[in-house]
């Protein structure tokens, strides 16, 4: 008796034991689950601000004009390699998995070898396809006959970036979020920091801007492949791999049908920005002057001419006495650019107020109608103004510690019957 209450005590200690082990397992697997995705989740802030101070660089290095071919090139490349990876990271991610914990290791390796072949495929397809065409899409396609050298360039960044999307897939498969992070996020951006920096500081040539995103893309590859391959020898080891192509391309094709409904809304955009930006498009001269008037204004004329009045001047020295009154000052920057929208939008002329005076050719117009804004064209000019002086190299701080939103009509008892200005420098 004595021996059965025993058997009967260690079954339920047994049966006890059974539920603390699952819910440590659980538990287990809820810590893992959350440590991963706080670790992708730091690394996709940490690669979000690289990647904003590397186009700042690559802003600042190439100019407004440079810049924007450079965006649109990068623009092409990214709806490029959405198309190269045909859906194939996913797919990996879902049955990478599935096989390692059924313990299934030549069908995990024929997961990861598998995808392989139709991103690189497609992705040195469509770069040889940029290479080729570059020409005819800059000048046909996106309006921006300039932009061909970036786009046959960086049309290579393609393959590259199919690669570390399907490679950081992989490491995600395994289970691993650090790797991921490292090579997705963290390697690429470093390193085109590091040769946009190097180009900035030693004045190098503004063709190098596109060799750093294929430089720090190559980094990122190789640092992918290399995470890759240590995976597979500690998980995996040395056999031959069993590929289910039909099965892991199968279960990508309503990802790719998907992808390219998004594609279509991101063309739509990318021909606008052909047709909207078209800097070429800008014939416009402007001219700068300095009004010897103790009115604190600026103001720009619809043909090109900006005036900025010595009583703004003295305003800005007397706000911010720190900062020297030059080419380089922020604030002034921000007011030039806030003026130079004004005329390049058209904001004067397009007005109601100056198209119903031109309508009667039989009174003069009134000076003050030529500097006749309302306040959404203010507004408009002040975030077109602040991107502009932005892409000039100028900080963001000029617009807020210095307001650009002044009135114009202030200065009409100053101008001319002409629209003229009075006594000015330029």
């Amino acid at each position: 008796m004595d021996r059965g209450a025993g058997d009967a005590g260690s079954t339920s200690l047994a049966a006890r034991g059974q539920p603390a082990t699952a819910g440590g397992a659980v538990l287990r697997a809820g810590g893992g689950f959350i440590g991963n995705t706080s670790i992708t989740l730091l690394g996709l802030g940490a690669g979000a601000v690289l990647s904003m101070v590397n186009e700042v660089l690559a802003a600042r290095f190439l100019g407004v004009a440079a810049y924007g071919l450079y965006a649109l090139a990068m623009m092409a490349a990214r709806v490029g390699e959405k198309i190269a990876v045909f859906g194939v990271p996913v797919s990996v991610l879902h049955y990478l998995p599935v096989h390692l914990n059924r313990d299934e290791r030549q069908l995990a390796l024929g997961a990861v070898v598998g995808g392989i072949p139709m991103s690189l495929g497609l992705g040195l397809a469509l770069a040889f396809g940029l290479w080729i065409g570059a020409d005819w899409i800059a000048a046909h396609v996106l309006g921006q006959p300039d932009a061909a050298y970036f786009i046959a360039v960086l049309g290579f960044a393609i393959p590259l970036m199919a690669l570390i999307d399907l490679l950081g897939e992989i490491t995600r498969g395994f289970g691993r979020a650090l790797p991921y992070v490292v090579l997705r996020n963290l390697a690429p951006q470093l390193c085109t920091m590091a040769i946009l920096i190097w180009l900035w500081r030693s004045h190098g040539p503004w063709s190098g801007v596109a060799y750093a995103q294929l430089g720090g893309l190559s980094i990122g590859v190789a640092v992918g492949i290399g995470f890759v391959l240590q995976m597979v020898r500690t998980r995996i080891g040395p056999l031959w791999p069993i590929m289910q192509l039909r099965r892991l391309y199968g279960y990508a094709v309503p990802i790719v049908g998907n992808t390219m409904v998004s594609l279509a809304m991101v063309w739509t955009d990318l021909f606008l920005l052909g047709i909207l930006t078209d800097a070429s498009a800008v014939k416009q001269q402007f001219r700068v002057s300095l009004l010897t008037t103790g009115m604190v204004n600026a103001f720009a004329l619809p043909d090109g001419h900006v005036y900025v009045t010595r009583g703004m001047i003295d305003l800005m020295k007397k706000k911010l006495p720190q900062r020297p009154i030059d080419a380089s000052n922020d604030a002034l920057g921000h007011i030039l650019g806030h003026e130079l929208q004004h005329v390049i939008r058209r904001h004067n002329v397009n007005s109601a107020v100056f198209q119903a005076a031109v309508k009667d050719a039989s009174s003069p117009i009134d000076p003050s109608i030529l500097t006749h804004v309302t306040r959404l064209q203010e507004m408009d000019a002040d975030r077109q103004g602040m991107v502009m002086a932005f892409l000039a190299g100028y900080h963001p701080r000029g617009g807020i510690e210095f307001p650009v939103g002044v009135s114009h009509q202030n200065f009409v008892s100053q101008l001319g019957h002409d629209g003229s200005p009075p006594s000015s420098s330029t």
